[in-house]
C-alpha cells in the first residue's frame, strides 16, 4: 500500500492506480533443486558495449492522417501451458525489441525470457534460473546487450540488481543496486538508453530522478538530474498531489516540451533517435469518479520539440498490471505487450497526426514545444 501511494503522489504510477489496492506480486522463488545461496556481490566490472555509429536515414513511425484503429494485433500467445502461464498477478511484465527486430517477453511465471518473431514464431527462450536471476521486473534492449532488472524482496536472497546479458542469454556483468535506490525509494525501472549504453534507472516519489548504476566502463555510479541523449540533455518534471498542478514537462537543452494534463499526469522519455527526434510516453489520469481511468499515449516528435504523430495504448483492454507495455523496433514502430484473460498479445500501436481524448471532459492528448522558454 505504501508503495502505491507513493507513486499515487509522484502521479509516476498512473498504471498502478488502476490495480487493486489488495492485490500485490509474489516474487518467484527458486525452484526446490536450485540452491538459493547466491551472494549478493558484483561481478568485476566490464566496460559497456558502445552504440555504434549512426549512419542512413532515422527510423520513423508511419503516421496516418485520418483516426483508425488504435492498433494491429501481430499475433497472440495463449494463456496456459501450451504458451505463458500466470500466476497470480505474475504474468509477462516487459517487452524489448532487438535490433533485428526480434521480440523479447518476459514471462516472470517460469523466469524466462522469450524470443518471438513479428510472426509469432517462438525463436528461442532463455531460461533465467540457469544464469541465477528470478523476478525479472522491467527488461530493456540496447544495440548490442540486454539489461535485467531483478528484484528478489520476500525471498532469498534479497536482491535488487541489474545483470546484462549478451542476446544469446550469456552473463556479462552484474551490478548492485544500492540502499536509498531502491523499491521503496521509488524505483520504477530502466530509463531511456543512450549512445553510450550507460546503465540508467528511473525514480518517481517528490520529484522524477536518474540514477547512473553504470557509465561506459561499467563503473561511476550516482545520481542525476539529468541524462545525455545524443548530445543533448534531458530532464524531466513533474509535480505532485501535495503541491499545485504544473504540467509535465521535459527540458532538453534550451528547449522546453510539456503537456497538459486532466487531472494529473506525466511525461517521460521513451527513446531517442540519432537524429534527436525522440518518443514521450504520456500517463494521464482522466477521471476518479465512480472509478479511476487512465490514459497512456505515445508521441513522437521531432528534434525541435513538435508533435509528428501520436499512438494510444489500449489501457482498458489489459489483464492486469504491465511494467514495460511498450518498446521501439528498429524500423520506428512502437510495439506494445497486451495480457488479456486467455491470451498475450503483441500489438503495433497506429500512429495519427492526432487522437481524440479518452473520455469527454479529458484533455486532448498532445505533447509539444513550450511557447515559456525555460
Amino acid at each position: 500500500m505504501n508503495r502505491l501511494l507513493t507513486f499515487t503522489q509522484s502521479l509516476g504510477f498512473l498504471t498502478l492506480l488502476l490495480v487493486s489496492c489488495e492485490q500485490s506480486i509474489t516474487p518467484q522463488p527458486y525452484p526446490p533443486e536450485v540452491e538459493s545461496t547466491i551472494p549478493i556481490v558484483d561481478s568485476t566490472p566490464s566496460p559497456l558495449s558502445p552504440t555504434p555509429s549512426y549512419t542512413g536515414e532515422p527510423p520513423t513511425p508511419a503516421i496516418q492522417s485520418l483516426p483508425g484503429p488504435a492498433y494491429e494485433t501481430l499475433f497472440q500467445i495463449p494463456v496456459g501451458p501450451d504458451g505463458i502461464r500466470y500466476t497470480g498477478l505474475s504474468i509477462p511484465n516487459a517487452l524489448a525489441v532487438l535490433p533485428d527486430g526480434t521480440l523479447i517477453i518476459a514471462d516472470p511465471t517460469d523466469n524466462r525470457l522469450l524470443y518471438y518473431n513479428a510472426e509469432g514464431n517462438l525463436l528461442s527462450e532463455i531460461d533465467l534460473y540457469s544464469l541465477e536471476i528470478v523476478n525479472v521486473t522491467d527488461l530493456v534492449a540496447t544495440p548490442n546487450e540486454l539489461y535485467l532488472l531483478e528484484i528478489s524482496y520476500n525471498v532469498a536472497p534479497v536482491r535488487f540488481r541489474v545483470s546484462r546479458l549478451t542476446f544469446d542469454g550469456d552473463l556479462i556483468a552484474q551490478y548492485d543496486i544500492p540502499e536509498g535506490y531502491r523499491w521503496d525509494d521509488g524505483l520504477y525501472g530502466f530509463g531511456p538508453v543512450d549512445d553510450e549504453s550507460e546503465i540508467i534507472l528511473e525514480f518517481y516519489g517528490e520529484r522524477f530522478r536518474f540514477y547512473r548504476l553504470a557509465d561506459a566502463q561499467g563503473t561511476n555510479p550516482g545520481e542525476l538530474t539529468s541524462i545525455s541523449l545524443f548530445g543533448r540533455s534531458y530532464q524531466v518534471i513533474f509535480g505532485n498531489f501535495n503541491e499545485p498542478r504544473i504540467n509535465p514537462a521535459i527540458f532538453i537543452d534550451e528547449l522546453k516540451v510539456e503537456s497538459q494534463v486532466t487531472l494529473n499526469g506525466l511525461i517521460k522519455i521513451l527513446a531517442v533517435n540519432p537524429d534527436r527526434s525522440f518518443y514521450v510516453i504520456r500517463e494521464d489520469l482522466v477521471s476518479d469518479s465512480p472509478a479511476l481511468q487512465g490514459d497512456i499515449t505515445v508521441h513522437y516528435l521531432s528534434a525541435f520539440g513538435n508533435q509528428l504523430g501520436v499512438a494510444r495504448y489500449p489501457l482498458s483492454e489489459w489483464f492486469s498490471f504491465v511494467q514495460r507495455q511498450v518498446a521501439v523496433g528498429p524500423d520506428g514502430d512502437v510495439y506494445a505487450l497486451l495480457p488479456r484473460q486467455e491470451t498475450v498479445d503483441i500489438l503495433r500501436l497506429n500512429f495519427y497526426l492526432n487522437i481524440e481524448p479518452l473520455i469527454s471532459g479529458a484533455v486532448e492528448p498532445y505533447v509539444g514545444k513550450s511557447e515559456i522558454q525555460p
